[in-house]
């Protein structure tokens, strides 16, 4: 089994930090304790949730293990491919640099974001040579043929 940690952006921090950080900074200068405890214990759990996430490949299945709720394994064999994308839709991702991996009959997506992008690309590929990858920054015809 290998697992892959989410990668945790910047400006996902940046918005805890802003959402729940600023106010509880100025509610703890007003006196206003509990109201700053509440907003400090909501973030920190919610950092410790993005903490939390990982993807796991384990003989030909795909774990996604999220924030509360783990999702059911994916076949990899059922993958039919892997998108580079910045869809900032809710997923089991603590980063908006992330995979949108298509997979299934009825083309079923899910979005995460894997630290190591390439060596899960790859993980992937070594299993299921016929997911097709697109990448974001490369047009089609310079995209590696792995």
């Amino acid at each position: 089994m290998t697992v892959y940690r989410s990668k945790i952006g910047k400006g996902i921090v940046a918005i805890i930090v802003i959402s729940f950080g600023l106010p509880a900074y100025f509610l703890a200068q007003e006196f206003n304790f509990i109201a700053a405890i509440i907003l400090a214990v909501t973030a920190a759990l919610i950092a410790y949730l993005f903490s939390k996430i990982r993807y796991e490949i384990n003989g030909n299945e795909l774990k996604i293990h999220g924030d509360l709720a783990n999702s059911k394994p994916i076949e990899i064999t059922s993958i039919r491919s892997i998108k580079e994308t910045n869809n900032p839709i809710a997923s089991p991702a603590a980063s908006l640099d992330r995979l949108e991996i298509t997979f299934g009959k009825v083309a079923s997506k899910v979005l995460i974001s894997p630290k190591n992008k390439a060596g899960f690309i790859e993980h992937l590929l070594q299993i299921n040579p016929d997911i097709k990858v697109v990448y974001r920054n490369k047009p089609a015809s310079s995209q590696p043929a792995i």
